[in-house]
């Protein structure tokens, strides 16, 4: 009989206790992993969920990106003059809805926001605005040097205090100051060899402007394809015999050969520029910058509180290429502009393919009747009293409609008149 010697016995179980050992090891190892994943994976699927959030290429927030589009909406934010912050948020809300959202209008299409210094990039992280293009530009209100050496405005200024110092800011921006940036920053992207292209249409909102019904179609587009120079929306009615503007006019114009009549407006209207469109070549052109170089050293914006509105309407009429052709008034989107305070003049006009447009202008009259009961302290209340009229085509500039004859035999808009 083959003896088995007692160390190899030893050996033999020794190798057996390692052999179970280490598969008691490999067993503890896949249980513990088993259980590490069942911790780790979610949150490692979390940090991936929220790196791709954070890094989406559809995030386009930038105060400082390099390339604008040819399509431009601009905003210009000072509170002393925008009435509440929840006020310019309810505008950019409904630009939101019934326009960006809509035919992916906000593909092609840069929101600028001008301001004074009050807003931050985190003011816009709401998830609706991820897929738009925003730049916040601030901005610093500086007189120009033709002003800065009149040491009492309230003498020698028109209308001053009682049109602030801050609105003439505004007004100049938009008269003179927005073209020179979009000048400089086209500039920029001409000599650049990352951008495409470079600003071509402005459309300026006024940050108490309210677009209460959808366009579902490219507004930018519709300028382009109808070769059209400026859009409009609203009238204001023109105001007569104010000698003051007439005098500029009369002192500019016959430098330049042209006959600019004392009506210097269309149809009786003076194109409101709370809403507009604007082909930027048109105001850069030499033109209409000799007549801003005239505005500029006479400081008249300042001095004569010229509007832009003022200032648009006599450059059109003395320089757009057959003013009727050139120049559209959209009649079909409902529009609100809203005064700063309760007791400022209000513009609103449904649009004639808005089916609600009755129902948001009656909503505001309605509104207005209820804060007249509860306010005993505004004079004004008292004194206006806001009514719904129905102007026809016939009352609405139609020179400037362009609407086919079907649909203008039967436009009669909801328009707010307040007296």
């Amino acid at each position: 009989m083959r003896q088995v010697s007692p160390n190899r016995n030893r050996r033999q179980s020794s190798s057996s206790s390692l052999a179970a050992s280490a598969r008691q090891r490999r067993q503890v190892s896949i249980l513990a992993l088993r259980y590490a994943g069942c911790i780790l994976m979610p949150c490692l699927l979390y940090m991936c969920l929220h790196l791709m959030h954070t890094a989406s290429p559809s995030r386009k927030l930038s105060s400082t990106q390099t390339c604008l589009s040819e399509n431009i909406i601009a905003y210009f934010y000072q509170p002393s003059l925008s009435g509440t912050k929840d006020n310019f948020q309810k505008s950019l809300q409904l630009l939101h809805d019934n326009y960006l959202l809509l035919n992916h209008n906000n593909d092609a299409v840069d929101v600028i926001i001008f301001h004074t210094g009050e807003l931050q990039d985190n003011d816009f992280e709401q998830e609706e605005w991820t897929k738009t293009n925003i730049r916040l530009v601030p901005i610093k209100n500086e007189l120009p040097t033709s002003v800065q050496s009149d040491s009492d405005p309230s003498r020698t200024w028109i209308d001053y205090p009682e049109v602030s110092l801050d609105r003439r800011h505004e007004h100049h921006f938009w008269s003179i100051g927005i073209w020179d940036y979009l000048k400089t920053i086209s500039k920029q992207q001409h000599e650049s060899s990352k951008c495409s292209s470079y600003p071509r249409f402005l459309w300026r909102m006024d940050t108490n402007a309210f677009l209460y019904s959808p366009i579902p179609y490219n507004l930018f587009d519709f300028m382009k394809i109808n070769n059209y120079q400026y859009g409009f929306r609203l009238c204001q009615q023109q105001q007569r015999k104010q000698q003051h503007h007439h005098s500029v006019w009369e002192e500019f114009f016959p430098n330049y050969h042209h006959s600019v009549s004392d009506d210097s407006y269309f149809d009786n209207c003076q194109l409101d520029d709370s809403f507009l469109l604007a082909d930027i070549k048109f105001f850069q052109s030499r033109p209409v910058q000799k007549w801003f170089e005239f505005l500029q050293v006479g400081g008249y914006i300042y001095r004569h509180n010229l509007s832009p509105s003022v200032i648009h309407s006599l450059a059109l009429q003395a320089y757009a290429t057959s003013s009727s052709n050139s120049i559209h008034r959209f009649l079909d989107f409902t529009l609100h502009v809203a005064g700063s305070n309760v007791c400022q003049t209000t513009a609103f006009q449904a649009g004639h393919a808005d089916a609600d447009g009755q129902a948001h202008v009656e909503e505001w009259l309605y509104y207005w009747h209820q804060q007249q009961h509860k306010d005993s302290n505004h004079q004004c209340l008292k004194q206006q009293q806001p009514r719904i009229e129905y102007p026809t085509h016939a009352q609405l500039t139609p020179r400037l409609t362009h609407l086919p004859k079907d649909v203008a035999q039967t436009v009669q808009l909801p328009t707010l008149v307040v007296e």
